[in-house]
């Protein structure tokens, strides 16, 4: 057991730039662009941003701040994203079995993938449902803002 399929995942960008990136390596990096997005974009409206890995909640709080036509999509799709994060399966810091905190998306970095792990493991579907959730927050970002994550 091991994470032979993270490491792997995490280099195929650096080795092999023209060939699709795995579904964890999409997964984390459009995880990684939203919170961004949101820190930069809060900033905007409230005196502090949260010094937190907390993308649903920081969804959650763009909600009041973007045409009510848009804040029941964020609010939903912040839902959405939690149960997904909350569905994968990672290693705690003593690699035990641990399901990934939805409010800490970096923790998909230490995802239990089942090629490397027999019980607890999550696959490139639960990886590619975190990510079609992504996609629709980046999608409606550019709907409700006019901005590009």
């Amino acid at each position: 057991m091991g994470f032979s399929y993270n490491r792997a995942a995490f280099r195929s960008p650096i080795l092999s730039p023209a060939q699709q990136c795995p579904a964890l390596v999409n997964a984390y990096l459009s995880l990684v662009a939203i919170e961004l997005f949101l820190k930069d974009h809060l900033a905007k409206h409230v005196n502090k941003v949260p010094a937190t890995h907390d993308v649903p909640k920081m969804l959650k709080t763009l909600a009041a701040y973007v045409d009510v036509r848009y804040s029941g999509s964020f609010t939903s799709m912040a839902t959405q994203l939690s149960t997904r994060l909350a569905n994968l399966w990672c290693a705690a810091k003593d690699v035990s079995a641990s399901q990934v905190p939805s409010t800490s998306f970096p923790y998909i970095r230490y995802v239990r993938h089942s090629s490397d792990w027999g019980e607890s493991a999550s696959t490139d579907d639960d990886l590619k449902e975190v990510l079609v959730v992504s996609n629709q927050i980046i999608h409606t970002i550019f709907k409700a803002t006019g901005e590009k994550v």
